[in-house]
Protein backbone atom coordinates (compact mmCIF):
# COMPACT_ATOMS: atom_id res chain seq x y z
CA UNK A 1 0.00 0.00 0.00
CA UNK A 2 1.02 3.63 -0.34
CA UNK A 3 3.40 4.95 2.34
CA UNK A 4 0.72 7.03 4.03
CA UNK A 5 -1.40 3.90 4.57
CA UNK A 6 1.33 1.40 5.51
CA UNK A 7 0.59 1.47 9.24
CA UNK A 8 -3.14 0.98 8.57
CA UNK A 9 -2.82 -1.87 6.08
CA UNK A 10 -4.60 -5.22 6.66
CA UNK A 11 -2.53 -7.50 8.88
CA UNK A 12 -2.89 -11.11 9.89
CA UNK A 13 -2.95 -11.60 13.65
CA UNK A 14 -2.95 -14.80 15.66
CA UNK A 15 -5.44 -15.30 18.47
CA UNK A 16 -3.93 -18.58 19.57
CA UNK A 17 -4.18 -22.14 18.36
CA UNK A 18 -5.74 -22.32 14.91
CA UNK A 19 -7.71 -19.06 15.17
CA UNK A 20 -6.59 -16.30 12.80
CA UNK A 21 -8.13 -13.01 11.85
CA UNK A 22 -7.29 -9.82 10.01
CA UNK A 23 -7.00 -6.42 11.62
CA UNK A 24 -7.69 -3.66 9.13
CA UNK A 25 -7.48 -0.13 10.46
CA UNK A 26 -8.76 -1.27 13.85
CA UNK A 27 -11.56 -3.46 12.53
CA UNK A 28 -11.18 -7.12 13.47
CA UNK A 29 -12.16 -9.93 11.12
CA UNK A 30 -13.92 -11.91 12.47
CA UNK A 31 -15.07 -9.21 14.85
CA UNK A 32 -15.15 -9.78 18.58
CA UNK A 33 -18.93 -9.74 18.34
CA UNK A 34 -18.68 -12.81 16.11
CA UNK A 35 -16.17 -14.63 18.26
CA UNK A 36 -18.19 -17.86 18.26
CA UNK A 37 -17.84 -18.10 14.50
CA UNK A 38 -14.06 -18.26 14.85
CA UNK A 39 -14.50 -21.80 16.06
CA UNK A 40 -14.43 -23.17 12.54
CA UNK A 41 -14.29 -26.83 11.72
CA UNK A 42 -10.69 -28.05 12.11
CA UNK A 43 -10.19 -28.80 8.41
CA UNK A 44 -10.99 -25.18 7.55
CA UNK A 45 -7.94 -23.92 9.43
CA UNK A 46 -5.76 -26.96 8.72
CA UNK A 47 -6.41 -26.59 4.97
CA UNK A 48 -6.35 -30.40 4.69
CA UNK A 49 -2.58 -30.70 4.72
CA UNK A 50 -2.45 -33.98 2.80
CA UNK A 51 -4.95 -33.01 0.11
CA UNK A 52 -3.29 -29.64 -0.49
CA UNK A 53 0.31 -30.81 -0.09
CA UNK A 54 1.32 -29.44 -3.51
CA UNK A 55 -0.09 -26.00 -2.75
CA UNK A 56 1.22 -25.81 0.80
CA UNK A 57 4.75 -26.65 -0.35
CA UNK A 58 4.67 -23.50 -2.53
CA UNK A 59 2.76 -21.38 0.01
CA UNK A 60 -0.20 -21.48 -2.41
CA UNK A 61 1.78 -19.54 -5.02
CA UNK A 62 1.17 -19.41 -8.78
CA UNK A 63 3.49 -22.34 -9.56
CA UNK A 64 1.50 -24.67 -7.34
CA UNK A 65 -1.73 -23.18 -8.67
CA UNK A 66 -0.80 -24.45 -12.12
CA UNK A 67 0.23 -27.85 -10.77
CA UNK A 68 -3.07 -28.32 -8.95
CA UNK A 69 -4.97 -27.19 -12.04
CA UNK A 70 -3.16 -29.90 -13.99
CA UNK A 71 -4.12 -32.48 -11.35
CA UNK A 72 -7.76 -31.43 -11.51
CA UNK A 73 -7.75 -30.99 -15.30
CA UNK A 74 -8.35 -27.23 -15.57
CA UNK A 75 -7.14 -25.24 -18.56
CA UNK A 76 -7.84 -21.68 -17.37
CA UNK A 77 -8.75 -20.31 -13.95
CA UNK A 78 -10.44 -17.04 -13.01
CA UNK A 79 -9.05 -16.05 -9.64
CA UNK A 80 -11.16 -14.93 -6.66
CA UNK A 81 -9.79 -14.24 -3.17
CA UNK A 82 -10.14 -15.59 0.31
CA UNK A 83 -8.46 -12.96 2.48
CA UNK A 84 -9.33 -10.34 -0.11
CA UNK A 85 -13.00 -10.96 0.68
CA UNK A 86 -12.21 -10.22 4.31
CA UNK A 87 -10.46 -6.97 3.36
CA UNK A 88 -13.58 -6.00 1.39
CA UNK A 89 -15.76 -6.89 4.39
CA UNK A 90 -14.90 -4.11 6.82
CA UNK A 91 -17.21 -1.17 7.45
CA UNK A 92 -14.50 1.05 5.96
CA UNK A 93 -15.53 4.67 6.37
CA UNK A 94 -12.21 5.99 4.99
CA UNK A 95 -12.65 5.90 1.22
CA UNK A 96 -9.02 6.73 0.44
CA UNK A 97 -7.77 3.87 2.60
CA UNK A 98 -10.27 1.37 1.17
CA UNK A 99 -9.50 2.44 -2.39
CA UNK A 100 -5.78 1.95 -1.78
CA UNK A 101 -6.39 -1.49 -0.27
CA UNK A 102 -8.32 -2.46 -3.40
CA UNK A 103 -5.55 -1.07 -5.60
CA UNK A 104 -2.85 -2.97 -3.67
CA UNK A 105 -4.80 -6.22 -3.80
CA UNK A 106 -5.40 -5.84 -7.53
CA UNK A 107 -1.72 -5.12 -8.18
CA UNK A 108 -0.75 -8.22 -6.20
CA UNK A 109 -3.28 -10.33 -8.09
CA UNK A 110 -2.02 -9.08 -11.45
CA UNK A 111 1.52 -10.09 -10.47
CA UNK A 112 0.25 -13.49 -9.32
CA UNK A 113 -1.55 -14.07 -12.61
CA UNK A 114 1.41 -12.90 -14.71
CA UNK A 115 3.34 -15.87 -13.31
CA UNK A 116 0.63 -18.22 -14.58
CA UNK A 117 1.80 -18.58 -18.16
CA UNK A 118 -1.47 -17.26 -19.56
CA UNK A 119 -3.63 -19.71 -17.62
CA UNK A 120 -4.59 -17.41 -14.71
CA UNK A 121 -6.72 -14.29 -15.00
CA UNK A 122 -7.81 -11.90 -12.30
CA UNK A 123 -11.09 -10.44 -11.13
CA UNK A 124 -10.55 -7.04 -9.51
CA UNK A 125 -11.69 -5.83 -6.10
CA UNK A 126 -14.29 -3.04 -6.06
CA UNK A 127 -14.69 -0.61 -3.16
CA UNK A 128 -18.40 0.05 -3.55
CA UNK A 129 -18.37 2.51 -0.65
CA UNK A 130 -16.87 5.02 -3.08
CA UNK A 131 -18.50 4.58 -6.52
CA UNK A 132 -16.29 7.19 -8.18
CA UNK A 133 -13.16 5.53 -6.84
CA UNK A 134 -14.56 2.16 -7.95
CA UNK A 135 -14.95 3.52 -11.47
CA UNK A 136 -11.32 4.64 -11.57
CA UNK A 137 -10.13 1.25 -10.32
CA UNK A 138 -12.38 -0.57 -12.79
CA UNK A 139 -10.85 1.29 -15.72
CA UNK A 140 -7.36 0.50 -14.45
CA UNK A 141 -8.11 -3.19 -13.86
CA UNK A 142 -9.64 -3.71 -17.29
CA UNK A 143 -7.50 -1.39 -19.43
CA UNK A 144 -4.12 -1.89 -17.74
CA UNK A 145 -4.24 -5.15 -15.78
CA UNK A 146 -6.32 -7.13 -18.27
CA UNK A 147 -8.77 -8.55 -15.74
CA UNK A 148 -11.87 -10.53 -16.71
CA UNK A 149 -14.31 -8.91 -14.28
CA UNK A 150 -14.73 -7.01 -11.03
CA UNK A 151 -15.96 -8.42 -7.71
CA UNK A 152 -17.67 -7.07 -4.63
CA UNK A 153 -19.34 -8.55 -1.60
CA UNK A 154 -23.16 -8.79 -1.71
CA UNK A 155 -23.60 -7.44 1.84
CA UNK A 156 -25.66 -4.29 2.34
CA UNK A 157 -23.84 -0.95 2.46
CA UNK A 158 -25.24 2.50 3.19
CA UNK A 159 -27.01 2.70 -0.16
CA UNK A 160 -28.71 -0.25 -1.87
CA UNK A 161 -27.20 -1.37 -5.15
CA UNK A 162 -30.16 0.11 -7.06
CA UNK A 163 -29.44 3.60 -5.71
CA UNK A 164 -28.70 6.12 -8.45
CA UNK A 165 -25.25 6.74 -6.97
CA UNK A 166 -24.11 3.42 -8.48
CA UNK A 167 -25.56 3.95 -11.96
CA UNK A 168 -22.38 5.49 -13.44
CA UNK A 169 -20.42 2.44 -12.24
CA UNK A 170 -22.93 -0.03 -13.68
CA UNK A 171 -22.92 1.95 -16.93
CA UNK A 172 -19.12 1.84 -17.08
CA UNK A 173 -19.07 -1.93 -16.54
CA UNK A 174 -21.66 -2.26 -19.29
CA UNK A 175 -19.57 -0.15 -21.66
CA UNK A 176 -16.49 -2.23 -20.86
CA UNK A 177 -18.52 -5.44 -21.33
CA UNK A 178 -17.23 -6.49 -17.91
CA UNK A 179 -19.35 -8.32 -15.33
CA UNK A 180 -19.82 -7.44 -11.69
CA UNK A 181 -19.35 -10.57 -9.57
CA UNK A 182 -20.86 -10.83 -6.09
CA UNK A 183 -19.04 -13.23 -3.81
CA UNK A 184 -19.76 -13.74 -0.11
CA UNK A 185 -17.07 -14.80 2.35
CA UNK A 186 -16.34 -15.57 5.97
CA UNK A 187 -17.46 -13.63 9.03
CA UNK A 188 -16.85 -9.87 8.69
CA UNK A 189 -18.07 -6.67 10.39
CA UNK A 190 -20.55 -6.01 7.57
CA UNK A 191 -24.04 -7.38 8.13
CA UNK A 192 -24.42 -11.02 7.09
CA UNK A 193 -27.58 -13.09 7.01
CA UNK A 194 -27.57 -15.53 9.90
CA UNK A 195 -24.53 -14.08 11.69
CA UNK A 196 -26.67 -12.25 14.25
CA UNK A 197 -28.91 -15.27 14.79
CA UNK A 198 -26.63 -18.30 15.01
CA UNK A 199 -23.46 -19.03 16.94
CA UNK A 200 -22.66 -22.36 15.28
CA UNK A 201 -20.52 -21.93 12.19
CA UNK A 202 -22.52 -24.55 10.30
CA UNK A 203 -25.82 -22.71 10.83
CA UNK A 204 -24.36 -19.37 9.87
CA UNK A 205 -22.50 -20.69 6.84
CA UNK A 206 -25.54 -22.41 5.33
CA UNK A 207 -27.38 -19.06 5.36
CA UNK A 208 -25.02 -16.24 4.59
CA UNK A 209 -23.42 -17.32 1.30
CA UNK A 210 -26.78 -18.06 -0.31
CA UNK A 211 -29.03 -15.45 1.24
CA UNK A 212 -26.73 -12.47 0.82
CA UNK A 213 -26.47 -13.25 -2.90
CA UNK A 214 -30.21 -13.77 -3.17
CA UNK A 215 -30.82 -10.34 -1.66
CA UNK A 216 -28.25 -8.73 -3.94
CA UNK A 217 -30.09 -10.29 -6.89
CA UNK A 218 -33.36 -8.82 -5.59
CA UNK A 219 -31.76 -5.37 -5.60
CA UNK A 220 -30.45 -5.79 -9.14
CA UNK A 221 -33.66 -7.23 -10.57
CA UNK A 222 -36.57 -5.73 -8.62
CA UNK A 223 -34.57 -2.57 -7.92
CA UNK A 224 -34.35 -1.88 -11.65
CA UNK A 225 -30.57 -2.02 -12.14
CA UNK A 226 -30.88 -4.53 -14.97
CA UNK A 227 -33.78 -2.60 -16.51
CA UNK A 228 -31.65 0.55 -16.66
CA UNK A 229 -28.50 -1.29 -17.77
CA UNK A 230 -29.60 -4.03 -20.16
CA UNK A 231 -26.03 -4.95 -21.17
CA UNK A 232 -24.69 -5.35 -17.63
CA UNK A 233 -23.89 -8.91 -16.56
CA UNK A 234 -24.10 -9.83 -12.88
CA UNK A 235 -22.78 -12.99 -11.26
CA UNK A 236 -23.85 -14.36 -7.88
CA UNK A 237 -21.13 -16.80 -6.94
CA UNK A 238 -20.21 -19.48 -4.40
CA UNK A 239 -23.86 -19.93 -3.47
CA UNK A 240 -24.88 -22.86 -5.66
CA UNK A 241 -27.25 -22.91 -8.61
CA UNK A 242 -30.21 -25.14 -7.73
CA UNK A 243 -32.05 -22.36 -5.88
CA UNK A 244 -32.29 -20.11 -8.92
CA UNK A 245 -35.45 -21.52 -10.58
CA UNK A 246 -37.39 -21.11 -7.33
CA UNK A 247 -35.99 -17.60 -6.85
CA UNK A 248 -37.03 -16.64 -10.37
CA UNK A 249 -40.55 -17.78 -9.58
CA UNK A 250 -40.60 -15.85 -6.29
CA UNK A 251 -39.44 -12.64 -7.95
CA UNK A 252 -42.08 -13.05 -10.67
CA UNK A 253 -44.69 -13.59 -7.98
CA UNK A 254 -43.58 -10.44 -6.17
CA UNK A 255 -43.85 -8.42 -9.35
CA UNK A 256 -47.23 -9.91 -10.19
CA UNK A 257 -48.61 -8.94 -6.78
CA UNK A 258 -46.95 -5.53 -6.34
CA UNK A 259 -45.94 -4.31 -9.79
CA UNK A 260 -48.11 -1.21 -9.89
CA UNK A 261 -47.19 -0.12 -6.38
CA UNK A 262 -43.53 -1.17 -6.06
CA UNK A 263 -42.08 -1.98 -9.50
CA UNK A 264 -43.85 0.11 -12.16
CA UNK A 265 -40.52 0.74 -13.91
CA UNK A 266 -40.01 -2.94 -14.82
CA UNK A 267 -40.88 -3.69 -18.42
CA UNK A 268 -40.31 -7.45 -18.24
CA UNK A 269 -40.97 -10.22 -15.77
CA UNK A 270 -38.10 -10.45 -13.24
CA UNK A 271 -37.20 -13.93 -14.46
CA UNK A 272 -36.56 -12.50 -17.93
CA UNK A 273 -33.93 -10.11 -16.60
CA UNK A 274 -32.24 -13.06 -14.93
CA UNK A 275 -32.34 -15.06 -18.16
CA UNK A 276 -30.87 -12.09 -20.00
CA UNK A 277 -28.15 -10.94 -17.61
CA UNK A 278 -27.51 -13.09 -14.52
CA UNK A 279 -25.17 -16.01 -13.79
CA UNK A 280 -24.68 -18.30 -10.80
CA UNK A 281 -22.01 -20.88 -9.96
CA UNK A 282 -22.58 -24.58 -9.33
CA UNK A 283 -20.65 -26.64 -6.80
CA UNK A 284 -18.98 -29.90 -7.79
CA UNK A 285 -21.34 -32.13 -5.81
CA UNK A 286 -24.51 -30.05 -6.16
CA UNK A 287 -27.25 -32.50 -7.07
CA UNK A 288 -29.63 -29.72 -8.14
CA UNK A 289 -27.23 -28.10 -10.62
CA UNK A 290 -28.56 -30.06 -13.59
CA UNK A 291 -32.10 -29.09 -12.61
CA UNK A 292 -31.14 -25.43 -12.83
CA UNK A 293 -29.41 -26.01 -16.17
CA UNK A 294 -32.50 -27.72 -17.55
CA UNK A 295 -34.61 -24.77 -16.41
CA UNK A 296 -32.20 -22.28 -17.97
CA UNK A 297 -31.62 -24.13 -21.23
CA UNK A 298 -28.05 -24.95 -20.26
CA UNK A 299 -27.07 -21.31 -19.85
CA UNK A 300 -26.22 -18.97 -16.94
CA UNK A 301 -24.47 -21.56 -14.75
CA UNK A 302 -20.68 -21.72 -14.37
CA UNK A 303 -18.53 -23.94 -12.16
CA UNK A 304 -16.67 -22.83 -9.05
CA UNK A 305 -13.93 -25.16 -7.80
CA UNK A 306 -13.73 -23.46 -4.36
CA UNK A 307 -10.04 -24.40 -4.31
CA UNK A 308 -8.38 -24.56 -1.79
CA UNK A 309 -11.19 -24.42 0.76
CA UNK A 310 -12.04 -27.52 2.73
CA UNK A 311 -15.52 -27.74 1.22
CA UNK A 312 -14.09 -27.69 -2.31
CA UNK A 313 -13.71 -31.14 -3.85
CA UNK A 314 -10.16 -30.98 -5.21
CA UNK A 315 -8.77 -33.14 -6.76
CA UNK A 316 -12.09 -34.73 -7.79
CA UNK A 317 -14.20 -31.65 -8.45
CA UNK A 318 -14.49 -31.98 -12.20
CA UNK A 319 -15.22 -35.70 -12.16
CA UNK A 320 -17.89 -35.20 -9.49
CA UNK A 321 -19.52 -32.44 -11.53
CA UNK A 322 -19.59 -34.52 -14.70
CA UNK A 323 -21.13 -37.46 -12.84
CA UNK A 324 -23.99 -35.53 -11.28
CA UNK A 325 -27.44 -36.89 -12.03
CA UNK A 326 -28.75 -35.16 -15.13
CA UNK A 327 -25.38 -33.57 -15.98
CA UNK A 328 -25.19 -34.40 -19.67
CA UNK A 329 -21.94 -33.93 -21.61
CA UNK A 330 -23.59 -30.96 -23.31
CA UNK A 331 -24.45 -29.35 -19.96
CA UNK A 332 -20.94 -30.01 -18.62
CA UNK A 333 -19.39 -28.39 -21.68
CA UNK A 334 -21.53 -25.30 -21.22
CA UNK A 335 -20.79 -25.01 -17.49
CA UNK A 336 -17.05 -25.52 -17.93
CA UNK A 337 -16.39 -23.58 -21.13
CA UNK A 338 -19.19 -21.86 -23.05
CA UNK A 339 -20.92 -20.14 -20.14
CA UNK A 340 -17.74 -18.69 -18.55
CA UNK A 341 -16.76 -17.30 -21.96
CA UNK A 342 -20.22 -15.74 -22.27
CA UNK A 343 -20.02 -14.27 -18.77
CA UNK A 344 -16.52 -12.83 -18.42
CA UNK A 345 -15.13 -10.12 -20.66
CA UNK A 346 -12.93 -10.38 -23.73
CA UNK A 347 -9.77 -10.90 -21.67
CA UNK A 348 -10.86 -14.45 -20.89
CA UNK A 349 -11.94 -15.05 -24.48
CA UNK A 350 -8.52 -13.95 -25.72
CA UNK A 351 -6.73 -16.39 -23.40
CA UNK A 352 -9.13 -19.19 -24.31
CA UNK A 353 -8.03 -18.99 -27.94
CA UNK A 354 -4.36 -19.43 -26.95
CA UNK A 355 -4.49 -22.24 -24.38
CA UNK A 356 -4.78 -25.89 -25.57
CA UNK A 357 -8.03 -27.28 -24.25
CA UNK A 358 -7.90 -30.44 -22.16
CA UNK A 359 -10.50 -30.31 -19.40
CA UNK A 360 -13.53 -29.05 -21.30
Amino acid sequence: MKPEFKDRAPRVAELGGDDYFLNFDGEEIPSRAHYAHRRLRPSFNRADQDRFEIARADNFGPASQLKTMDVEGIDLAVMFPTRGLSVAGVIGADHALMNDAARAYNDWLAEFCQAGGGRLIGVGMLNLRDPEGAMDETRRCIDQLGFAGMFARPNALQQPFYDAVYDPLWALLSDLQTPVCFHEGNVVPLHQAGADRFTQHGMWHVCTHLMENQMAMVEFVLGGVLERHPRLKAGFLECGAGWLPNWMWRLDEADELDHQHDFPYLTMAPSEYIRRQCYVSADSDEDTAAFALEWLGGRHVIWGSDFPHDDGKYPHGLSMLRNLKGMTPEFAHKVLWDNPLDFYNAALKDLATEIPRTAA
